[in-house]
């Protein structure tokens, strides 16, 4: 049976409560509205054709079981209620259409032949969402509900995105975007951004799409797979992106693979991959762009290296770049504990943005290689809350109990003390500035103290480096005026 509704102004009314009609297909011409009132569900078990200047005023449940066709020119609004699809064949959506809310309930999947926006809530309760060459705006108000995963997704593989307005105003502000893809085997996929900061304009958004394959230029270890990101009316923000993967996207070693964005050249590295987790980061971000996973090699560094919301504590880790290293800043920080050592290596400049902090005891030793000699093994940052505060309390002491540096801080001349175990040994001892440069270097061999001096340089922090038998002890030296 087909339903036509020719009249200038046509109301279904349903009006007893969770009544239910069956149409076996509809066709609502132009000049008539067929409105589904509150807490009244009709299933259209045929396609349902919305005709130009026709309008659907849905405010209750429209089950739909084949595909919905709209003619309407321009956006369309379907009503404030719920469109089910839960079709047993392929359903496609056509038009631009403006739903309430939309659950997708379908096995065999539906394909998007219009761009489409979704204002309340996005239920993904079985079955993947095709976006093709179109857009799925979340409106601003809008939330997914569901248990996203390989089979219950968007596939933004395509030039489409999917996009998420955000409420105008200001930060914080997170959402997770439910993306993935569908080849042989599909792959769920998801980035979620956190905005630390950021202002909000009417109608902004923020997209996502991706490509399940390798990123031309990617070498050695990488991803088949990077993600497209976007943004509209998003000013002056500070943004962590995270990036899910699986374990068959990598070529290469997972563990020595880094977060890149790769758009535009030079490629931008950011933290080290979560291997156990399968997760790429970007801290700090204030713009966006592509992004994947790669190391290029594993001696080689990334050109610009971005470290941010780094905490050490009770390790030794060494970060690098072949032109420039950028630590903090962008609202992200980098604490080197009481008990930490840190050292950066760049083959151009080392820049120490607003956000960078060594404690008492910690150890940061930064210079410039001229011989191209970076880590020999990269570090893995540990990531965390940038708000987070250190319980750590400032104090003057080496990083071990490996020698005693006194007085400290010092005026000038100060004594370095050693530990009966390293009294015996060959020793080297060098002291170096806050940029790496080595300024005085001592072979020690069978003294338990050795006097230095400071006097005639500048007053600030100095790290002291002894070299026994291939051990390396660390502590720093306060100079005052």
């Amino acid at each position: 049976m087909k339903t036509r509704f020719r009249s200038v102004i046509f109301t279904l009314l349903l009006a007893m409560l969770g009544y239910s009609a069956g149409i076996s297909q509809t066709l609502i011409t132009g000049g008539t509205t067929l409105k589904i009132i509150p807490g009244t569900s009709v299933s259209s078990l045929g396609h349902l054709n919305l005709q130009a200047a026709g309008t659907l005023d849905n405010q209750g449940t429209l089950i739909l079981k084949q595909d919905l066709v709209n003619q309407n020119s321009a956006p369309n609004t379907l009503g404030a209620g719920t469109v089910v699809l839960s079709g047993t064949v392929s359903q496609t959506i056509s038009g631009q259409n403006v739903f309430g809310n939309l659950t997708v309930n379908n096995a065999n999947g539906i394909m998007l032949n219009g761009n489409t926006r979704v204002n309340s809530t996005f239920n993904l309760t079985n079955g993947l969402v095709h976006l093709g060459s179109n857009d799925l705006l979340l409106g601003s108000l809008a939330t997914v509900a569901g248990t996203p995963s390989a089979s219950n997704m968007v596939v933004a593989t395509g030039s489409g995105q999917l996009q998420k307005e955000f409420p105008a105003g200001s930060a914080p502000a997170t959402f997770t975007f439910p993306v993935g893809s569908a080849g042989a085997t599909p792959d769920y996929s998801p980035v979620t951004l956190n905005f630390v900061s950021g202002t909000f304009a009417a109608g902004n958004n923020a997209g996502v799409n991706l490509v399940d394959a390798q990123y031309p230029g990617t070498l050695v270890n990488y991803l088949n797979r990077y993600w497209n990101i976007t943004q509209t009316g998003i000013s002056n923000f500070s943004c962590v992106a995270s990036f899910q993967y699986v374990p068959s996207d990598v070529t290469g070693d997972e563990t020595d693979m880094y977060c890149f964005r790769v758009d535009p050249i030079p490629f931008t590295a950011f933290n080290k991959a979560n291997s156990a987790a399968h997760t790429l980061e970007a801290h700090g971000l204030t713009a966006f762009s592509t992004f994947t996973g790669n190391r290029g090699s594993t001696t080689v560094p990334p050109a610009i290296h971005m470290v941010g919301d780094v905490n050490v504590s009770g390790q030794s880790l060494c970060f690098d770049a072949q032109q420039t290293l950028v630590i903090a800043g962008n609202g992200t920080t980098f604490i080197v504990q009481s008990n930490g050592t840190v050292n950066l290596v760049a083959g151009e400049r080392i820049l120490l943005e607003p956000g960078t902090l060594v404690y008492a005891g910690g150890y940061l030793h930064g210079y410039i290689t001229q011989a191209g000699q970076y880590c020999q093994v990269p570090s893995n940052p540990i990531v965390v809350n940038p708000n987070e505060k250190s319980t750590e309390q400032p104090e003057i002491a080496a990083t071990d109990q490996s020698f005693r540096v006194y007085p400290n801080p010092t005026s000038g001349k100060f004594t370095v003390e050693l530990d009966e175990s390293l009294v015996s040994k060959n020793l080297t001892l060098g002291i170096y500035g806050m940029t790496g440069g080595l300024i005085l270097t001592k072979e020690i061999t069978g003294v338990k103290k050795y006097e230095l001096t400071l006097e005639g340089r500048s007053a600030g922090v100095y790290f002291i480096r002894i070299i026994a038998e291939g051990a390396v002890h660390t502590g720093k030296i306060i100079l005052t005026r």
